[in-house]
């Protein structure tokens, strides 16, 4: 049978695949899009098991919160360069990722794999469909989702599309922009803690080591050497922790008085950036 221009066209854009492809399916299908949907989809698996062990060290990192403001979650979607990250196929199918996660609220990563996205396709089927359309590895790296039952979630996404950081906040005179200000803080300072309080000794070990060490070289009395171990150790909690650090947007205040301020609470938050581990409070 002859395969028109509006089958292929038909069917690119229900796969993304090549347009030799597609005729070559659609043919075989006799022009069957289904059918030929079908045929690409598993001949798409087949090219893709075998870029599956590729490193995959670029990509995007992207997020979603629903509009009650109390599902959100924050993912990123790795491949092998900058040029497939930047592809219309690639950003095509990390916002049809980002509909799917969203509408279906799901909780891991492992719970997308099955999840049927809008072409019908289960997620997992049509990556591997896009692994053999763009020729690289594509695989889904860093994924936290939460659901929360009071206060509400907040999302900021860098324009790099390298970075996202989602916080779970409650109150505030002025919501979104206060969210954003601490999400945005959160992205620069990285702290590992909400609260300095929230830092045990043994999560400082390694700290506290170098420490001793420091003070044990100033030949100190020892209650003198007691108050600078303390006072190292205040400094330090205070640095790695949200509360205690000096506020980014005006470095004069801590995050405590900023939120203080604006009658604002943060409960949680996750940080993700491309490459790194995820960070969570």
């Amino acid at each position: 049978m002859t395969v028109t221009k509006e089958l292929v066209q038909a069917l690119r854009a229900r796969t993304n695949a090549g347009i030799l492809d597609c005729k070559k399916f659609l043919i075989e299908t006799n022009g069957d899009v289904d059918a030929a949907a079908q045929k690409l989809r598993e001949a798409g698996i087949s090219k893709a098991d075998k870029k599956l062990s590729r490193q995959t060290s670029e990509g995007r990192v992207f997020g979603a919160v629903d509009q009650s403001g109390t599902y959100g979650f924050v993912c990123t979607l790795n491949c092998e360069t900058d040029f497939v990250a930047d592809s219309d196929s690639f950003l095509l199918f990390m916002e049809n990722a980002k509909k799917m996660i969203l509408n279906n609220q799901i909780a891991t990563k492992e719970d997308m794999q099955d999840t049927i996205m809008l072409d019908g396709s289960t997620f997992d089927d049509a990556r591997k469909l896009l692994v053999s359309t763009l020729g690289e590895n594509i695989q889904v790296g860093q994924f936290y989702a939460t659901k929360v039952s009071e206060g509400y979630l907040s999302l900021y996404e860098h324009h790099d599309g390298k970075r996202c950081v989602l916080v779970h906040m409650s109150g505030g005179d002025d919501q979104s922009q206060v969210a954003r200000d601490i999400a945005m803080h959160i992205l620069v300072t990285k702290p590992l803690v909400i609260h300095p309080d929230d830092l045990k000794d043994s999560d400082m070990h390694s700290q506290l080591e170098v420490f001793s060490a420091q003070v044990e070289k100033m030949n100190k009395p020892e209650n003198i050497a007691e108050k600078i171990m303390a006072g190292k150790i205040d400094k330090y909690k205070n640095e790695i922790s949200l509360m205690g650090q000096s506020f980014v947007k005006n470095p004069e205040i801590k995050v405590s008085e900023f939120l203080k301020q604006h009658s604002g609470t943060i409960h949680d938050f996750a940080c993700v950036v491309m490459g790194e581990d995820l960070l969570t409070s």
